[in-house]
C-alpha cells in the first residue's frame, strides 16, 4: 500500500485495515472517495475530491472520460490475477460457522445469502459493520449498534434490533400467511405514553353499525369484519398499505367495552321501570 499513488475508496469508512489514512503509511498518496453514504466520506484522512453518489454511476461517469487513458496494463493484470488467487482461495476454504472467537463468522452469512441476491451483489465485512450493496446501492446494514447485540438496517434505516432473545422491529410486520405465537401479544398501552384520552360515546350505534360475516379468503373459511364496511364507522381501526386495508381487530375492544355498558345501563332502566 505504501507504493501507491492513488487510493479510491468506494462505499466504506477508513478504518484501521487502511491504518486511517495515515501519512506514515500513505506518504504520497492522494485518496479519491466515493460512496452514497455521507459518513463513509469524512472520517479520519478526507478525499480529494469527496465525491457523494451512488458508486456505480459514478465509475459509469469516469470510465466514460478516461477512456483513451494510457494505463499501465501490465499493473492491471497483475493486480487482477492478485484478488483472483485470493478469491480461489478463500472459496475452497471450509466455511465455519462459527470464527474463533465463538461468534457468527461473516463469510457464512455471506454463503447463506449469496444464492439470494445477484451476481451483482457485494459484501464488505472489515471487522465492522457489514454493508449489503447491490451494483454499489447499499440496500443493508448489519451491526453491533455499539454493544454486543445485532443491528439489521434496510438501506440507511433502522428495521430490527435484537436485544438477546428480543427483537424490536421499528416498522410494519406484513405476513403471507398466520403468525403463531408461544406468548402474548401485546402492544404498548401505558398512559404515560398517550394524551386526550377521552370516552367512547355513542359506542352501541357503532356496533349497531357493523356487522360480523362469514367469508372465504385464500381458499379458507374465516370470521370477522369487513375493512370498508369497518371504516365508515371507525376509521382509527383500518390502515392501508400500498394495495389492500387491514383491520386492528384488538382496537375495537374499547368500543365493545362501551357498548355493553351502554346496554347495561339501558336493561337497568328497563328492569327499574317495569
Amino acid at each position: 500500500m505504501e507504493e501507491a499513488d492513488l487510493i479510491i475508496l468506494v462505499g466504506r469508512k477508513l478504518d484501521y485495515q487502511l491504518a486511517y489514512g495515515s501519512p506514515a503509511i500513505f506518504n504520497k498518496a492522494n485518496f479519491v472517495r466515493i460512496s452514497s453514504n455521507p459518513y463513509e466520506l469524512v472520517d479520519n484522512r478526507r478525499g480529494m475530491p469527496e465525491i457523494y453518489g451512488e458508486p456505480h454511476l459514478v465509475f459509469k461517469d469516469i470510465n466514460s472520460r478516461v477512456l483513451n487513458t494510457n494505463f499501465d496494463k501490465e499493473w492491471i493484470l497483475e493486480t487482477k490475477e492478485f484478488h483472483s488467487k485470493k478469491i480461489e482461495k478463500l472459496n475452497s476454504k471450509k466455511i465455519n460457522n462459527l470464527g474463533n472467537d465463538g461468534k457468527i463468522h461473516p463469510n457464512h452469512i455471506f454463503n447463506c445469502i449469496k444464492n439470494l441476491v445477484s451476481d451483482k451483489f457485494i459484501g464488505i465485512a472489515d471487522g465492522g459493520d457489514i454493508f449489503l450493496k447491490d451494483g454499489g446501492t447499499l440496500f443493508g446494514t448489519l451491526n453491533s449498534g455499539g454493544g454486543s447485540n445485532l443491528n439489521i438496517k434496510s438501506g440507511s434505516t433502522q428495521a430490527l434490533a435484537f436485544s438477546g432473545a428480543n427483537a424490536t422491529f421499528s416498522g410494519t410486520i406484513v405476513g403471507s400467511s398466520s403468525i403463531t405465537a408461544s406468548g402474548d401479544i401485546t402492544a404498548f398501552s401505558d398512559a404515560r405514553l398517550k394524551t386526550g384520552i377521552r370516552n367512547i360515546d355513542n359506542a352501541l350505534n357503532m356496533v349497531g353499525d357493523m356487522r360480523g360475516v362469514y367469508f372465504i379468503k385464500d381458499g379458507e373459511a374465516g370470521i370477522g369484519v369487513i375493512a370498508q364496511e369497518v371504516e365508515k364507522v371507525l376509521p382509527e381501526v383500518v390502515k392501508n398499505n400500498e394495495e389492500y386495508k387491514s383491520v386492528a381487530y384488538g382496537n375495537m375492544v374499547g368500543v365493545l367495552i362501551e357498548a355493553i355498558k351502554e346496554l347495561k345501563k339501558e336493561v337497568e332502566t328497563l328492569k327499574e321501570s317495569s
